[in-house]
């Protein structure tokens, strides 16, 4: 009987590891998605074929056509809970996790199911979801950056006019980089006007990821070579990496130019475009303050000068890891809000951090492990459920932080009783955007008493672009970067 063998193998929800520093190292992407990735697009039903893709790209662009395109899921998902195939009735169980507020319906009716499989199964992700908001940008973004990859590496062709559309949607910097692969792989010739068109856009993302899928698709190299004079450095960036890809020496110079440029991102493409290019590095640290970079900067400007114009560069060429993008993926972080079990738990490749009572369990309110350039700069638990002076003394913490500055927060207990307007700028400053304390609109302020909350981000993220999740009644969050 399924029902009893379902109760023996069910797997929840796993411990997470506690976090400890070690330095970020960078590494070329994988030539194919990680098997994850296939199996995140399994058990979403989305086919790698421009038809499978495509349609769930075109359900990004509506909350209608969102909409209907999970109640479609969702129904495909419950037929597989009582499957022959247990690991397909639990990848059903987890999926349906990830949409709660679409499921919760379906999962509802199944209660009333013939069969004892999916009466169960149902029940225990009702459970799981009990408190849990729809379906987060932390969720989303994991699907679009798994179909991403699948793009990049079949290749999909015809794929270009529905990514375009896409990235207007997406605001999590790591998955702008896996959308501009996958845009670079899947545009064909024909796709160049439509691509200059998007150039000619607002989106100043949406402008760099054509740039570079022009520079694949356009054999004339003018349009380009134009943009290295103009007045946009992500648009000097892009244009820079498309030729770079072309073996143009020319982009040197105008790379290390970018350098100094005042935006993080812009420095962290030239960088990077420099590096996989020539080979070299001499020490340039993005993500750290430009006055401590100045050194780097001069050597990378005397190697251009001297050999420059003789080396053998590397093209085309695959870019190293974004640094943020390497730390992640090597970061577990789980978050419990509520009562005496709930709690914090770091991991970085796998690998405990035996601190302060192994589970942070000794203090209640936000959880802080702050890591830059291989250091432990903070590493806290400040009770933000206790006094709006603590939760001043952890947004005095991130204020003090170096540009580029690593961040992970967790809740243990609860965190927004005493949580201020002053705290939500300081999550925002290392580009969080979900509102900690709630809505407060009817007074109390209470509405995410006790929730338990996830954010990994970095000092000087905009707004919007961290991995942030929440979820409300005690219900777990859980980011894993295997799962990229």
């Amino acid at each position: 009987m399924k029902l009893a063998k379902g109760h023996l193998r069910n797997i929840g929800l796993h411990t997470a590891l506690c976090l400890f520093a070690v330095s970020v190292a960078l590494g070329a992407d994988d030539a194919s998605p990680p098997d994850r990735c296939r199996e995140i697009l399994a058990e979403h039903h989305i086919d790698a074929t421009i038809g499978g893709v495509t349609a769930y790209l075109e359900s990004l662009q509506s909350i209608e056509s969102r909409r209907a395109w999970q109640d479609q899921l969702v129904a495909k998902l419950i037929a597989q809970l009582n499957d022959d195939d247990w690991s397909v009735r639990h990848a059903a169980m987890q999926t349906l996790t990830t949409m709660p507020v679409r499921a919760r319906p379906a999962l509802t009716r199944a209660l009333d199911h013939d069969d004892l499989e999916i009466v169960w199964r149902a029940r225990q992700a009702l459970q799981e979801i009990d408190g849990m908001a729809d379906e987060t940008a932390l969720d989303q973004a994991m699907l679009i950056a798994a179909v991403c990859r699948a793009i990049e590496a079949e290749p999909i062709r015809g794929a270009a006019s529905v990514l375009l559309d896409a990235t207007r949607h997406i605001r999590q910097k790591f998955v702008l980089g896996y959308v501009r692969a996958a845009l670079a792989a899947t545009a064909r010739a024909q796709d160049a006007d439509l691509l200059r068109q998007a150039i000619a856009g607002e989106d100043a993302d949406v402008r760099a990821a054509a740039i570079v899928a022009l520079g694949r698709v356009e054999a004339d190299a003018g349009e380009l070579r134009a943009m290295l004079g103009g007045d946009d450095p992500m648009a000097k960036a892009a244009a820079a990496h498309a030729l770079g890809q072309q073996g143009d020496r020319e982009v040197l110079g105008v790379l290390v130019e970018l350098l100094e440029a005042d935006r993080l991102s812009i420095r962290s493409e030239a960088v990077r475009v420099l590096r996989a290019m020539t080979g070299q590095r001499f020490g340039y640290t993005a993500y750290d303050e430009l006055a401590k970079q100045q050194s780097a900067v001069v050597q990378w400007r005397q190697w251009v000068q001297t050999s420059g114009a003789e080396a053998e560069l590397i093209h085309p060429f695959k870019l190293d890891r974004d640094q943020f993008e390497a730390f992640y993926r090597r970061l577990t972080v789980r978050s419990r809000g509520g009562g005496r079990y709930g709690r914090t738990n770091f991991g970085l490749d796998g690998k405990p951090w035996d601190g302060r009572g192994g589970q942070f369990r000794d203090s209640r309110g936000l959880t802080m492990m702050a890591v830059h350039q291989g250091k432990t700069l903070v590493l806290r638990t400040f009770d933000t459920y206790r006094s709006p002076l603590i939760t001043d003394d952890f947004a005095k913490a991130i204020a003090a932080l170096p540009v580029g500055c690593f961040v992970v927060l967790g809740v243990n207990d609860e965190a927004t009783a005493n949580f201020n307007a002053t705290g939500q700028r300081a999550l925002e400053s290392i580009g969080g955007k979900i509102n900690l304390k709630g809505n407060t609109s009817k007074g109390g302020g209470r509405s995410h008493w006790r929730a338990s909350y996830l954010c990994v981000g970095y000092k000087g993220l905009p707004s919007g672009y961290a991995l942030d999740k929440l979820a409300v009644r005690q219900s777990i969050v859980w980011f894993s970067g295997n799962d990229y």
